[in-house]
Order: structure tokens, then sequence, then C-alpha cells
């Protein structure tokens, strides 16, 4: 049995397996994870100094400052000084060039595979500028290894000591523009939703790829009073009600949208088995990427 708990401060829903834990997380009106750690953040960071010329280095993430302890890192401004881009007997006007990671699959490749990614993007993916960033908690770590052999990422996935996740991460400014204009992502996009004229042209078995990502970055999936009954829940801010009662309606699926009491969030439902039923299957039957741990607990006879 799982038992549910929000967060006092956005409203996230988490799910604990003891009733225990959720009642001590109400009497200590516990935050979620993620705004412990934005509370944390915001309090502290961390300093060395450069082993070359002596410039304090801030850094926001302590696994970051603990690497570049170890490996004696200096600044950027040594660091580019004692670089070179040329390989050693390379003439001036030779090019060498690393092939940089992007997005450009997601792009080029229109496959079910592609919307699954670009659905478990829109759900658990962030923008900064020039930086892409997608992090999940240690225990899904196989999720990223996928993610990464698809979109053929050569970098390393990071832990984060701080939120005990791994994260994947890297810098390109034209794929990640055209990425966004592409599907109409906004940075900041908790409180800047997609408009759903993105997606309108592609197929219904596209924009279904689409919501199997959705569910596997933001929803969770659980038995509804019997092993063959099960509720899809997926929790939004509620600035995306728009776009999700134009993707489920697409989809032929029933609308059950609702505020969450006390919050700037939304609960997007699915319930009937017929619809639960057809999601799996459709991933069955595509050979798609999907999260085991949810996806099982909906039985097919």
């Amino acid at each position: 049995m799982e038992f549910e708990y929000k967060c006092p401060r956005c409203g996230k829903v988490e799910i604990f397996k003891s009733q225990k834990t959720v009642d001590r997380k109400i009497a200590n009106n516990e935050l979620c994870r993620n705004c412990k750690v934005k509370e944390k953040q915001a309090s502290e960071y961390y300093s060395r100094l450069c082993p070359e010329c002596g410039k304090e280095i801030v850094y926001k993430y302590k696994s970051d400052f603990t690497k570049a302890t170890k490996n004696n890192s200096l600044c950027k401004s040594c660091a580019v000084s004692k670089s070179s881009i040329f390989q050693k007997g390379h003439n001036l006007n030779d090019e060498w060039t690393l092939r940089e990671n992007s997005l450009d699959k997601l792009i080029s490749e229109k496959s079910l595979e592609t919307f699954y990614w670009i659905g478990f993007i829109l759900a658990d993916g962030s923008f900064y500028n020039n930086r892409f960033e997608l992090g999940l908690k240690e225990d899904d770590i196989d999720v990223l290894k996928a993610f990464a052999d698809y979109i053929e990422f050569n970098g390393d996935i990071k832990y984060r000591d701080s939120t005990n996740s791994n994260r994947i991460q890297f810098n390109n400014k034209p794929s990640i523009d055209k990425f966004m204009k592409e599907y109409g992502f906004n940075y900041d996009k908790t409180y800047n939703p997609c408009s759903f004229e993105s997606f309108k042209n592609y197929s219904k078995e596209q924009i279904t790829s689409l919501l199997i990502g959705i569910i596997d970055g933001d929803g969770n999936i659980q038995e509804n009073g019997s092993t063959y009954a099960n509720t899809i829940t997926i929790t939004a801010h509620n600035l995306w009600k728009n776009f999700y009662k134009e993707l489920l309606t697409f989809l032929g699926i029933d609308l059950h949208i609702s505020d969450i009491k006390d919050s700037n969030c939304i609960s997007i439902r699915i319930y009937k088995r017929e619809c639960c039923i057809a999601l799996k299957q459709f991933i069955i039957n595509n050979n798609l990427f999907y999260f085991s741990r949810k996806w099982d607990k909906i039985k097919l006879k």
C-alpha cells in the first residue's frame, strides 16, 4: 500500500510506503526533497583557490567542488591559457573539432522513441540559457543511460551528493534553441508551459508516446481498489492545465483534472482500465523504453 504526502511549499505529491513516514512529515511540515535542496543551495556555496593564479573559484554543488579539488583543477582563465586546440603535427589551418553533445536527434528523427524522450524532458528536463540538464535520483541511473545512448551523449553522467542524484548536462546553444523552437519549449518551463499547438500536427501514436514519457517523468501509477484497477496520476503546475486538456482531448482520453488544495498545482488522473491497459499494451507493441517499476503495476489478464 502506498501513501501520499504533499509538499507545503510547491504542492508536489510524494509517494511513501509507510503511513508513519507521512504522519511524521505532516507533523514537521517537511518540504519535498527538491525544495530542501533549493533551500540548502540558497544558503551555502563551496570555494577553493586556483593553484596557478590564486583566484577564488566558487562552486554551486559540493560534487563539483570535490571533483575539482581532487583533480587540482585550474580556474577557467588559467585552463584556457594552457590549452591548445592543435594536435601535434597539425598545421595552423587544420581543423580539429570534437563532436558536441546535442539534442539534434530529437529534432531530425520523429520516431515513437523520440516522442517518449520529448515527453520525459517536458516532465523532468531543465533549460538554463545555453545549457540542458536532465537529473534523476540515483536509483534511476539506467534511465539516464538509456537517454544518453539515444542522443549519443559522449560525456560523463555526473553524481550530485547534495541530492543523491545523477545528471546529464551539456552546453550547446544552437541545438538547444532549435529543439525548444521545434516543440514550443520555454525557459523556466514550470511557469511558461508549452503550447499544444506545437504537437497538433503529429500522429496519435507519436502523442501517445509523448504522454507515456510524461508519465514516466512526472507521474505515478497506483492500484485502485483491486489488482486489475489502476490510477495514473500526473502532477503539474496549474499553468499547464490547458496543455493537458488539449493533449488528453487529442487522444480521446476522459478529462479528470483537479486543483490540489492549498497549492498552485493540478492533478491529472487517468482512471479507465481500458485506457491504462491500452497505454501499457502500446509500450509492449512498440518496444518502447519505460519505467518498469511504474508500469508493472498494471496487470494484463
